[in-house]
């Protein structure tokens, strides 16, 4: 344990994802959050980011060995000089801002002897907040800059550089005039040109694709947060201004010109350099977690093929709302394992086909449950494609009727169907698979190895339902699909039967700006490939 007690002010994404890496790895005895709503501090307790939490910094402050401040650069020096006379002797201050020249120097004068004060900037995160998007990983394979001043004390940078390496990162000791600089260029600038991409092409949104959403992704960023680094490294900004500007000038000179030479010396060194960065950024995170595993693996990229088992029998459970991506990362998770791919959707939809060519109305939960007494469902994988029977028969497309669709609601929430399929579902787990659904992590597999709950915002959920019902020639619009997704999800989470819920114990992955692909290799991770 490297401190008995921890205060960390913002629990936010930075702030709670160290409260649950530093509770993980056992570092502090107890640790505090601070915030003033109380909504946040009920959800940092909740999800078990901070041991207790309170709405003033004086309180979290008294008796701390570590004190994190973990608000807007904005908010940081005057919280400091609120709790100033509450920092004990011995006590080590750090910040988590993303700005460092203009606060490291306020702070090195503001804290008082005998206390001892490192500044600290994490290059990890995303364009989420809040304490519900906190990640006991988020610093894993991260760079962690540390500032050093005539006024850091030796003793206080090892023990910070002891915490950050604690938690999984490698440091990196810079002046905060280096850090802003260099930060400006590689964070500040491009979240600046981000929001600039979004601003000017407001109406021709509708039109753009995941090159588009690739590069925009961080324009969703706090406004607040990023208020504040704006303005506190606003010299180094406009610096960055002026030469991306002559370089788009140059730019655009060789297109006026026709040079395709110049254009394609500029393209190319662009494309070296990006894929430069990526061999080494992926080889530094890979060697980080296994050390030998060039030399085993005779440089491949370490990226396991289709049909690797890690074990036997392992069971993968995927939960989450209708459109999230859960099929289609299961789909893609099972082949590379090498492990049954358990489409429960797929079962509850050749239920409903079953109801409805009986004549039994969707709803009628009487009949429904004389109506399944006779069926016989059945799921087998033929060439990495799972085929759906009822009744012996092969009726895998005819589960994806518009009818079924709307039925399956209905006949999914009903206890009876619901028990029907448990016990056939559990009765697939023999050799291992990987299911999802909307209760594999929390009623059919509850003791899975790997518990994942995938999730997308409403808006990219019905966007997906959208392209999915027209790629299959349905004639849909955009606000009956709207309709049909929230009332789905409602049905989901009211029902009494397993409705949809988050397991305690499994990994929340947003997917809205994650390819499929990219949603596969976070869950691959977890499996220990």
């Amino acid at each position: 344990m490297l401190f008995q007690k921890v205060a960390i002010i913002g629990v936010g994404l930075i702030g709670g994802s160290m409260g649950l890496a530093m509770k993980e790895r056992k570092l502090a005895g107890e640790i505090v959050g601070v915030t003033s709503r109380k909504s946040t501090l009920e959800a940092a307790c909740a999800l078990g980011v901070v041991d207790y939490g309170v709405d003033d910094p004086r309180q979290a402050a008294r008796d701390a060995d570590l004190i994190v401040f973990a608000t807007p650069v904005g908010r940081i020096v005057p919280i400091c000089k609120e709790v100033l006379d509450r920092i004990k002797p011995g006590c080590l201050i750090t910040d988590v801002g993303s700005t460092k020249a203009a606060l490291v120097g306020q702070l090195d004068a503001l804290i008082p002897r005998g206390r001892w004060y490192v500044g600290s900037h994490p290059i990890a995160g995303s364009e989420k907040k809040g304490a519900g998007y906190a990640d006991r990983g988020l610093f894993e394979n991260r760079l962690c800059v540390l500032t050093r001043t005539r006024k850091t004390a030796p003793a206080a940078l090892r023990k910070m550089q002891r915490l950050w390496h604690a938690l999984g990162s490698e440091t990196v000791v810079l002046s905060p005039v280096e850090h802003d600089r260099i930060l400006a260029w590689i964070s500040h600038l491009p979240h600046l040109l981000a929001c600039g991409l979004i601003t000017l092409n407001h109406s021709r949104l509708p039109y753009a694709a995941g090159g588009f959403y690739d590069m925009t992704r961080i324009a969703s960023g706090d406004p607040v947060i990023w208020k504040d680094i704006f303005f506190s490294n606003a010299k180094e900004m406009r610096s960055c201004i002026q030469h991306i500007t002559r370089w788009l000038g140059m730019m655009s000179n060789i297109m006026i010109k026709g040079d395709e030479k110049a254009m394609v010396r500029e393209l190319t060194k662009a494309q070296k350099s990006r894929n430069a960065f990526l061999e080494r950024h992926e080889g530094r995170v890979k060697n980080k977690r296994d050390p030998g595993a060039a030399q085993r693996e005779g440089g491949d990229s370490g990226r396991k093929q289709a049909g690797t088992v890690i074990r036997k029998d392992l069971v993968v459970a995927i939960d989450g709302p209708t459109a999230c991506g859960k099929s289609t990362v299961g789909r893609m998770l099972a082949q590379r394992l090498g492990l049954l791919h358990l489409d429960s959707g797929a079962l509850y939809r050749a239920v409903a086909l079953g109801v409805l060519e009986l004549g039994v109305k969707p709803a009628d939960e009487k009949a429904v449950a004389k109506a399944i007494q006779t069926m016989k469902i059945g799921l087998e994988q033929s060439h990495g494609e799972v085929v759906i029977y009822l009744n012996g028969e092969n009726v895998t497309d005819r589960i994806r009727q518009a009818r079924v669709s709307k039925a399956v609601p209905y006949v999914a929430k009903m206890p009876k169907v619901r028990g029907m399929l448990l016990k056939y579902q559990r009765s697939l787990v023999k050799d291992g698979l990987v299911a999802e659904g909307r209760d594999m992590c929390t009623t059919v597999f509850p003791n899975a190895h790997v518990k994942v709950y995938l999730d997308a915002k409403l808006s990219e959920r019905i966007t997906r339902r959208y392209d999915e019902l027209k790629a299959l020639g349905r004639k849909v619009t955009p606000e009956a699909v709207e309709q049909d997704v929230r009332e789905r999800d409602m049905i989901d989470r009211q029902r009494t039967a397993s409705p949809l819920r988050i397991a305690p114990d499994a990994k929340y992955i947003d997917t809205t700006r994650l390819s499929a692909e990219k949603v596969c290799e976070r869950i691959l991770s977890l499996c220990g490939t």
